[in-house]
């Protein structure tokens, strides 16, 4: 699988697919996914139902935010780091959010942009489930996937969402990097936290479809207004503040929570002392944003500070 990298340009990478090829990947990846809760291995990491743990965090590591089908800025991140991809063997998570709210082109392009990359380096490449991969029942406003699908492939539209649903189904929807970081698309799980001391548990890792947990993962932000919690104005999880943070770096014995979720002008923002990351991988409408956010971290833990992982691209 490695190989098919080595011979993969970018372009083609990034190229629209057929409905046939597009469905294909979807299989082909709901496949890996399928095998990685099995065996419970992701390369040199474990994988625990809905959790991708390291012992340490590799290195080179790249994180990039949500997406929403801007393939431009994707081919913009993937420029940067093709070469740490290539030949430094780095490591990829995704944190969700490829589709939706896009144009129909783009957002195919992008979902079928990350399943190639994880079907050449499945053990390198995490795909997180964002709040836009949505559970059953828990759909974002606007979900304007199906309407892409059916502008782009017609009478195969159906057949491809359906497969797509069950696709995000067998998706991690965290990354824990034991000693460095949590890496969610939304937020931290507080209810969990109070309940719950292991770091697993709290993450729902024991649990198949911990839709409790998977919910404020999902879906949280983080604030400086509250000191523990607080409903979201999103309509479905909390607004996580300071002393959740707290709470969550010293149980989960990590330093920083890197999420996405919120749409940045900068591309990235620090919140509760810089222990909060949120990038932001796409620019442009509807969010206004000129620049966009992603994470290269090369060197030692120790000799590295998270704001000097964090790159940004845009005018």
């Amino acid at each position: 699988m490695e190989g098919e990298l080595a011979g993969m340009k970018r372009e083609g990478l990034l190229s629209i697919p057929s409905a046939g090829e597009l469905l294909d990947l979807i299989n082909e990846v709901k496949a890996i996914h399928t095998r990685e809760r099995k065996t419970r291995l992701v390369g040199q990491a474990r994988r625990l139902g809905g959790v991708v743990i390291y012992k340490e965090r590799p290195s080179p590591l790249i994180v990039v935010g949500d997406l929403h089908g801007d393939v431009e800025t994707l081919r913009l991140i993937l420029s940067k780091v093709w070469g740490l991809l290539q030949e430094k063997g780095a490591h990829i998570v995704f944190l969700g959010d490829y589709i939706d709210r896009g144009p129909p082109q783009g957002q195919a392009a992008v979902l079928a942009a990350i399943l190639r990359l994880k079907k050449a380096m499945p053990d390198r490449v995490i795909l997180l489930r964002g709040n836009h991969e949505p559970p059953p029942n828990l759909e974002p406003s606007p979900h304007d996937f199906p309407m892409a699908l059916l502008n782009l492939y017609d009478r195969r539209a159906p057949e491809l969402y359906q497969a797509a649903r069950e696709l995000f189904d067998t998706m991690p929807y965290a990354v824990y990097i034991k000693g460095w970081a949590l890496l969610v698309h939304g937020g931290v799980p507080t209810e969990s936290l109070l309940r719950h001391e292991d770091p697993l548990e709290i993450l729902g890792a024991p649990r198949d479809d911990p839709m409790d947990v998977m919910v404020e993962i999902l879906w949280n932000d983080p604030t400086e207004s509250v000191d523990f919690r607080k409903p979201n104005m999103r309509g479905v999880g909390y607004e996580w503040g300071p002393k959740a943070t707290e709470l969550a770096v010293k149980k989960l014995g990590v330093k920083y929570i890197i999420r996405a979720h919120e749409a940045v002008h900068t591309g990235f923002k620090l919140n509760h002392g810089g222990r909060v990351v949120t990038l932001f991988s796409r620019r442009g409408y509807p969010y206004g944003n000129p620049k966009a956010a992603f994470m290269t971290c090369m060197g030692e833990e120790s000799a590295e500070s998270i704001a000097s992982c964090i790159r940004v691209v845009g005018d």
